[in-house]
């Protein structure tokens, strides 16, 4: 009775419930990002019907239905796609498959990271909104029929603040960041593979090389639209003049190609990603600080008499200096993720 059996696995403790509140959540995110994305479409539907009951309104708003539409269709297959993607790993998590948890840690902190960049972008962006209400309200006084005085601006711009950056933490910080937490932990992992025994892809690759690899296919995917949008008035006032605007071609390609090698620890794509992502700040500051708005708005069809207070609205908002601070407040968090990742690439055999 000296025989030596094999050592038991270590216990773990199931993580049922905490998978499935991971797919409920999701489920419930991505139908509304579905929704959202129908309902620019149905909004702008709706703007014309209306419209063509008022001669006057018809007249102004054929000049931007073109615009109007594009953006309804980009905002369709981005939050379409998006939502897609989020019932996609619902169904994972409510049925076990190993897959869905890198993919859930991925959207995860991919939101967090978008939650984060919005209320620095806010807060960056505050002083030249405040300006723009300021304007907007002294305008109504002055054109008030009976005189009637504005109420407070401070007071007004508080609210609408606080209710902005209670809205940012709530949804773009504070449920992901329960994802996170739900998903965390080697109990979870092994919950995942005792449900679901078979080998998946992401199991070949350690954590942080799958989520960039998700990342860089997102980013890829989401470029796609804009190529057939490179002669609209939205782009041209954005990219650069001569041969260099129709690097824009590449994108969608560059993004495919970082996905593949990440996934198979190419060094040559952490540094294409490196650099893409260089290119990309360097586009953002060039393109904000070289815009003429006056133009930009008159090509989307905006009335010549609705020029002036959105071009100076433009003009505070997105000064250089706001958007330097903007770039590095996104940037740092990525290259950093790049940097830490780094040590899992190999250089390609010879």
């Amino acid at each position: 009775m000296n025989e030596l059996s094999p050592a038991p696995k270590a216990e773990f403790r199931p993580k049922n419930g905490a998978i499935l509140a991971t797919g409920i959540l999701l489920g419930l995110t991505g139908l509304m990002m579905v929704g959202a994305g129908f309902l620019t479409l149905i909004q702008t539907f709706a703007m014309q019907q209306i419209a063509k009951a008022d001669p006057k309104a018809m007249s102004e708003l054929a000049g931007m239905q073109d615009m109007m539409w594009t953006a309804s269709l980009i905002n369709l297959v981005f939050y379409g796609g998006l939502g897609l993607l989020f019932l996609a790993v619902a169904y994972g998590c409510i049925t076990y498959r190993r897959w869905a948890r890198p993919f859930a840690l991925t959207l995860g902190w991919g939101w967090v990271f978008m939650g984060i960049t919005m209320l620095i972008s806010l807060s960056v962006m505050m002083g030249g909104i405040k300006d723009m209400m300021g304007r907007t309200m002294e305008k109504a006084a002055e054109t008030s029929p009976n005189g009637a005085a504005m109420p407070a601006m401070d007071g007004i711009f508080t609210v609408i603040m606080v209710i902005y950056f209670v809205m940012i933490f709530l949804f773009l910080i504070a449920l992901p960041a329960v994802i996170l937490w739900l998903q965390w932990g080697d109990d979870v992992r092994r919950t995942y593979e005792s449900r679901d025994s078979k080998v998946r892809w992401t199991d070949r690759q350690p954590a942080p090389l799958i989520g960039m690899t998700i990342a860089a296919t997102l980013f890829a995917a989401c470029s796609l639209p804009y190529l057939f949008l490179m002669q609209s008035p939205l782009m041209k006032a954005f990219l650069p003049d001569g041969p260099i605007q129709y690097a824009w071609l590449f994108i969608p390609f560059v993004w495919a190609y970082v996905a593949w090698g990440s996934y198979r620890r190419q060094i040559a794509a952490w540094i294409l990603a490196v650099l893409a992502l260089a290119a990309g700040v360097w586009f953002g500051l060039s393109a904000m600080s070289g815009t003429d708005w006056a133009v930009f708005f008159k090509e989307m069809g905006i009335p010549e008499k609705d020029l002036g207070d959105l071009v100076t609205m433009s003009k505070e908002i997105y000064t250089p200096s706001r958007m330097v601070v903007l770039m590095i407040g996104a940037m740092l968090p990525t290259f950093g993720f790049l940097i830490w990742v780094l040590r899992y690439f190999r250089r390609a055999e010879s």
